[in-house]
């Protein structure tokens, strides 16, 4: 087997984007990960997307008595949004789910790259843009990694796994 370089806690991630899939990657995210989420979105609408996205998954685990309202609270206090970088200065693993564009994603890259710790893990939620031109011009390409989510019911598997990976 070969090496994976050493292991980082996290404490933090952050979701570029808030649409369908950046809500449910931040809802798994909280709900099962239990690690505070930051989505950023370019709007107001796509930050209450999100955010209604996961109210809406947790409503119906309190309608189903799975959780209680106290623990719908804690993990809605887990998600923040917000319209810039601010906040996503310490986070240890960034993922993109925004529009398929071969300029948007480098560009979000080397905006990443710019205002994290080096050490930040970029995962782009692509299903059709090569991973080595969205790394093309970043400063670490060896942190930019694939990962496509290509149906909710399997985001909480791939995010755990992958939540899993990095924390242990």
């Amino acid at each position: 087997m070969g090496s994976f370089g050493k292991s980082a806690t996290i404490h933090q991630v952050g979701v570029l984007g808030g649409g369908l899939m950046g809500g449910g990657i931040a809802y798994v995210t909280a709900a099962r990960g239990k690690l505070p989420v930051r989505v950023k979105d370019i709007n107001n609408g796509g930050l209450n997307q999100a955010l209604k996205f996961s109210w809406q998954r947790l409503t119906e685990q309190v309608k189903r008595k799975r959780i209680s309202v106290q623990e719908r609270a804690r993990q809605m206090m887990l998600i923040l949004g917000t319209l810039d970088y601010k906040g996503l200065e310490k986070t240890q693993i960034i993922v993109e789910a925004v529009f398929e564009d071969l300029v948007l994603k480098p560009n979000m890259v080397q905006e990443v790259e710019a205002m994290t710790l080096n050490e930040v893990a970029f995962v782009s939620n692509t299903s059709s843009l090569p991973i080595h031109k969205i790394a093309e011009f970043a400063k670490y390409p060896e942190r930019i990694i694939g990962l496509h989510y290509f149906i909710t019911s399997l985001l909480h598997y791939f995010i755990t796994s992958l939540l899993h990976y990095f924390i242990t």
